[in-house]
């Protein structure tokens, strides 16, 4: 009898007391992540705020990392005599 009692009082928990206890931690997880949004809003506008600062002091070009575009003139056809001209001027 005693088995049968601990075994209903098992399933009752189960039904009842881990969603609610899941439910809790969700609700604790879901402010953790709040508070670290929180955070990363804000450094990102000083990130903002630092990029806009370093533009007006020494305005950059946007290119990849490792890779150059090269200048118009070494962009020639080999059949274009034009290009060719450009190129042997140099």
């Amino acid at each position: 009898m005693h088995d049968i009692i601990l075994f209903v009082a098992g399933v009752i928990f189960i039904i009842l007391a881990l969603p609610v206890i899941q439910t809790v931690s969700d609700i604790i997880c879901t402010f953790g992540q709040w508070v670290l949004s929180a955070m990363n809003v804000k450094v990102t506008k000083n990130n903002v705020k630092v990029q806009d600062m370093n533009d007006s002091l020494e305005p950059t070009s946007a290119q990849a990392i490792g890779f150059q575009a090269p200048p118009e003139i070494e962009y020639y056809d080999d059949e274009d005599p034009e290009s060719e001209d450009k190129l042997n001027s140099k």
